[in-house]
C-alpha cells in the first residue's frame, strides 16, 4: 500500500471503499502543490474535477453578494474535499485560498461521478447533504434581493445549516400531491433551487413557489433539481426579525478570538479568480492565442470530421481520420445529426476526457476552454472563454472572436456543452512534419543567415569547402531549431 492509498483508507468518506477500489483510486489522482496564498478554487470558474487536500492548510472562502467582501467560512485540513459542491449543484460558488503550502489529490469530475453511482455511501456524504458554503450562496442571494444589509451572513448560514434538507426532483414532469411530492407541498418548510437540472421559470438560487392549483412540476434536461429546505419558522426569523451586525471587511480578514480559523494573511485580489498556473505554461497559453488550429470543412460530415481534427491538433494528438470519418458517416446516415452525447463517446475513443453538462446561458462565461458546442445548428470549439469574448472555432466559418452577449443570442438560454481535458493515457503525436515543419518557419532567419554567410565564403573563392560547410552549418541549425521547440514544447 502507497502513501496516497493510505491517506484514503484513514480519511472520510473514502474509508469506506474496499482496498482494491482504493488502490485503483490513488493510480487516478493527481498531484498539485500551492504556494501560501494561492487560489486552489475560485468561484464562477466551472472546473471539471475536485481536489483532495493531501498536505497543508487551506480556507473556504465565501462572498456576501451584498458587498462582495470575501468571508472565511471555514478552515480546511487533510482530507477535505474541494469542488465537490460545484459538482452537486452544478453551479461554481465556491472559492478555496491555500493557507500554508499545499498539495492537493485532483480528480476528474468523470471519475468522481463513476465513484458516487458505484458506491452509495459516497453519496450520502456528497449529493445527500448540504454543505456550509451552498447555504450561505443561496440566503446570501435572498438577502440581497431584499435589500437586507443589517445581518452577519455567516452567523445566520451556520445556524440554518444543522435544519437543512435536501430534495432531488428527478428529471422529467412530476404530478404532484402525491407521497412522493409531499416534502415540497410541507407548509413547514420553504425550498429553494440551488442547482442541478433545471425547473422551468425557477433559475438557480429562485424561490420554489409552487402555485395552488399547480399539477405538476417538470425537471428539464437529464439530471434532477437539487433543491435545499429550510424550516418556514427559521427562515421567517432569517429575512424579517433576525439583526445582527453585518462582517465588515476588516472582521472578514481578522476572524474573532472564538472562531477556530487562524489569522492568515489573504492572496492579492489580482490572484483571486485567475487559473492556476506556471510562467511557462501562461506564455504557452498566450502563444497558443495567436494561432488556434483550424481545418476547413464544408460538407456536414467534413465539417464534423474538421472538428475532431482541429481537437487532436489542439491537445497534441495522433488523428484517426477514416475511423472518425466511419463513425460520423454512420451516424449521419441513421439521424442526420451529430448529437453531444455521441461527440463524447468519439472524444473518449480518441483519448480524452469527457464530460456532457447542461448548463444555463449565463454560466458559458465560467467554463474552461477548450469545450465542444452546438452553435448555429453545427458543431464548434470554445478555444478560448472569458467575460469579454469567446474565441470560436468553426470548420465551416473559421476562428471568430464573438462577444458572449453575441454567441448566447443563437445559442438559447440553456443547452449542453461538453467539458475536455487532457488524461495520463491521452496519446501524443509522435515526431512529423506538422511539428518539424513550424520550426524551420520559427527558426527561418538563423538558417536564412547561414545560408548567406556560406553563399559569401563560396564567392570568396573556398568553394569546395565552403559548399561542405553550407549543408553542415545548415543540418546543424536545423537540429538546433527542433532541440530548442522541443525543449520549450
Amino acid at each position: 500500500m502507497n502513501d496516497i492509498q493510505r491517506f484514503l483508507a484513514d480519511t472520510s468518506p473514502f474509508d469506506q471503499l474496499p482496498s482494491d477500489e482504493l488502490e485503483k483510486l490513488s493510480t487516478k489522482l493527481t498531484s498539485f502543490r500551492y504556494r501560501m496564498g494561492q487560489p486552489i478554487l475560485v468561484r464562477e470558474k466551472l472546473l471539471h474535477q475536485i481536489a483532495i487536500l493531501y498536505e497543508g492548510q487551506a480556507r473556504l472562502l465565501g462572498y456576501d453578494p451584498r458587498n462582495n467582501i470575501p468571508i472565511t467560512l471555514e478552515l480546511l485540513k487533510p482530507g477535505a474535499v474541494i469542488g465537490s459542491v460545484n459538482l452537486v449543484r452544478g453551479l461554481p460558488c465556491e472559492t478555496a485560498i491555500a493557507s500554508t503550502e499545499v498539495v492537493c489529490l485532483t480528480l476528474t469530475y468523470q471519475e468522481f461521478l463513476q465513484l458516487l453511482e458505484k458506491y452509495p455511501q459516497l453519496q450520502s456524504s456528497f449529493r445527500n447533504q448540504c454543505s456550509l458554503i451552498e447555504v450561505f450562496d443561496l440566503i446570501g442571494y435572498q438577502l440581497e434581493k431584499q435589500a437586507r444589509g443589517d445581518t452577519n451572513l455567516k452567523q445566520l448560514a451556520l445556524e440554518a445549516i444543522s435544519e437543512a434538507q435536501i430534495y432531488h426532483l428527478p428529471p422529467g414532469k412530476t404530478k404532484l400531491g402525491k407521497e412522493v411530492t409531499a416534502l415540497l407541498e410541507d407548509s413547514n418548510l420553504t425550498w429553494f433551487v440551488s442547482g442541478g437540472g433545471t425547473i422551468a421559470n425557477f433559475p438557480p438560487r429562485s424561490h420554489l413557489n409552487l402555485r395552488e392549483k399547480q399539477k405538476f412540476i417538470e425537471v428539464q434536461g437529464v439530471n434532477p433539481a437539487r433543491l435545499l429546505g429550510f424550516p418556514t419558522n427559521q427562515w421567517s426569523q432569517i429575512t424579517t426579525s433576525y439583526s445582527s451586525s453585518p462582517i465588515t471587511q476588516e472582521q472578514a480578514k481578522h476572524p474573532t478570538e472564538e472562531s477556530p480559523v487562524i489569522d492568515i494573511p489573504y492572496a492579492e485580489v489580482g490572484q483571486l479568480g485567475e487559473e492556476i498556473a506556471t510562467q511557462q505554461q501562461k506564455d504557452k497559453k498566450k502563444e497558443a492565442r495567436k494561432n488556434y488550429p483550424y481545418v476547413q470543412g464544408r460538407t456536414p460530415l467534413g465539417a464534423a470530421v474538421a472538428c475532431f481534427q482541429m481537437l487532436s491538433q489542439y491537445f497534441g494528438m495522433p488523428f484517426r481520420k477514416e475511423v472518425i470519418r466511419r463513425v460520423l458517416a454512420e451516424q449521419l446516415q441513421r439521424n442526420n445529426n451529430l448529437s453531444l452525447p455521441l461527440c463524447g463517446a468519439i472524444v473518449e475513443l480518441m483519448g480524452l476526457n469527457a464530460q456532457l453538462v447542461n448548463i444555463p446561458s449565463t454560466a458559458i462565461t465560467r467554463l474552461s476552454a477548450p469545450v465542444l458546442v452546438r452553435w448555429q445548428e453545427r458543431l464548434a470549439i470554445l478555444y478560448e472563454i472569458s467575460d469579454e469574448s469567446l474565441v470560436i472555432g468553426s470548420p465551416e466559418m473559421g476562428i471568430l472572436r464573438r462577444k458572449p452577449a453575441d454567441f448566447l443570442d443563437s445559442w438559447g438560454e440553456e443547452g449542453q456543452v461538453l467539458l475536455l481535458q487532457k488524461t495520463k493515457e491521452t496519446p501524443q503525436e509522435r515526431f512529423g512534419l506538422r511539428w518539424f515543419v513550424p520550426s524551420l518557419i520559427r527558426y527561418r532567419w538563423v538558417l536564412l543567415q547561414a545560408s548567406i554567410a556560406d553563399v559569401s565564403a563560396l564567392a570568396a573563392g573556398a568553394a569546395t569547402a565552403s559548399c561542405r560547410g553550407f549543408f553542415a552549418f545548415t543540418i546543424a541549425s536545423l537540429i538546433a531549431a527542433v532541440s530548442c521547440f522541443f525543449s520549450k514544447g
